[in-house]
């Protein structure tokens, strides 16, 4: 009976210092599971380091790579590039054409396209670009009803309006094509307000994408491209934003929709008809008939006064390979001179530089004939339309020499006295 006795003891003595163990030694033993899974993922980092070391050159070598990729690059003019000095043969101030080279595209012709300028509506595709950005995809399916407080600012602005009404449920879908197409200021403000609750916040954010892409010329003051002295970009800049554009299927789709038609509602019936800038005016397959044929597949049109008429488009050779062209600040009273000059370049792409011709719609130019009884002499002469926008383009073309062909200089142009 003592024996078992003192064994009974025992066990008590056993059991009471393990109960105050567990209650005491708890966090004592969750410290040791920490501490072993810190010694273990220590274990795991060294043995990565060890058997797959990365240098600096490999980390610097992914990091560009995965921001080429992202964000395409604005192209630099380099000792390949030629710069065309006529002003009878491409019309505008500014301007860039340049192979697209996923990421790396290549300036194959330009004129002061690292230089400051106004890009009007073409505004838009940054705008377009940083909507995709930060809207989450659920909420592309979503709707935003049109305000008096949205039109209202598009109206004072004298901005021009794709149609949307006070009150209207219109589908974020429609406003995109809304905004892209007509050009449409109430649409791009629409957009504006659902993605951040204002232009101005939504402006921070398209400013925020273009310092992500490298753009370090361009900087944004409102999302519809109005005038302001601290709204600016490049053609080069420009042409990084279509280059990014056309990577992405839901931009590319839109920017090369010639006729759109919105969804039904209580305010439209049968919704609204929407037609592109661009393709009213580009029938696409203007170049068919060079050596290879190349197709304007669309873009974006823009134009104030002080931007002048402009034009960014992007198209495809027979053998597949891709361009983007900028056009800023041809004469505001033509809106043709962009596409001629557009037209004229591509087909840069597939003819040797001399002899070029200048691309010309037929109804820009009237013949005269005088006959005399010694001679007959025929004088052909442009005839302006201003912006009348014929139907279906008919082109003919006038021959014109280059003045100068010469290597790209590339300079650095001092900055406006502005923020950016």
């Amino acid at each position: 009976m003592t024996g078992k006795r003192k064994i009974s003891r025992g066990a008590y003595v056993v059991l009471a210092l393990t109960l105050a163990a567990a209650a005491s030694g708890g966090t004592i033993l969750w410290h040791m599971s920490q501490k072993a899974r810190e010694q273990r993922e220590q274990e795991r980092l060294a043995a990565m380091t060890t058997s797959a070391p990365v240098t600096e050159a490999e980390t610097t070598a992914a990091t560009t790579t995965t921001t080429v990729t992202l964000y395409p690059a604005a192209p630099v003019p380099d000792a390949d590039s030629l710069q065309i000095a006529d002003t009878e043969l491409v019309k505008c101030r500014n301007f860039v054409l340049a192979a697209v080279n996923e990421g790396d595209d290549t300036v194959l012709y330009e004129r002061g396209s690292q230089e400051r300028t106004y890009p009007a509506s073409i505004t838009k595709v940054m705008s377009l670009l940083t909507f995709y950005e930060i809207c989450p995809p659920d909420l592309l399916n979503g709707t935003m009803t049109m305000t008096d407080e949205i039109r209202t600012i598009a109206i004072s602005q004298r901005a021009m309006c794709a149609g949307f009404v006070d009150g209207e449920v219109c589908r974020i879908t429609d406003l995109i094509y809304g905004m892209m197409l007509p050009s449409g200021a109430d649409a791009a403000l629409a957009l504006a307000f659902y993605a951040c609750g204002s232009e101005e916040a939504f402006v921070e954010q398209m400013n925020l994408l273009a310092q992500k892409m490298g753009l370090r010329n361009t900087h944004f003051t409102n999302c519809t491209g109005l005038h302001d002295e601290n709204h600016y970009s490049t053609a080069a800049d420009i042409e990084a934003m279509m280059a990014y554009a056309i990577s992405d299927a839901r931009c590319a789709e839109v920017l090369s929709t010639a006729r759109y038609q919105t969804s039904g509602n209580t305010k439209h019936e049968n919704g609204i008809i929407l037609k592109s800038t661009v393709l009213s005016r580009i029938s696409g397959d203007e170049l068919i008939q060079i050596n290879i044929p190349v197709t304007v597949i669309g873009g974006k049109t823009g134009f104030t006064d002080e931007a002048g008429q402009c034009l960014a488009t992007w198209a495809q050779d027979k053998s597949g390979k891709q361009y983007i062209c900028v056009i800023l600040g041809c004469d505001k009273h033509n809106a043709y001179d962009a596409v001629c000059d557009t037209l004229t370049l591509y087909e840069l792409t597939q003819n040797p530089p001399q002899p070029v011709e200048r691309y010309l719609y037929a109804w820009m130019t009237t013949t005269e004939t005088t006959t005399t009884t010694t001679e007959t002499t025929t004088m052909t002469t442009t005839v302006l339309m201003g912006n009348t926008v014929p139907t279906m383009p008919a082109w003919t073309s006038v021959s014109t020499n280059i003045a100068a062909f010469s290597t790209t200089t590339t300079t650095t142009t001092a900055a406006p006295a502005h923020g950016g």
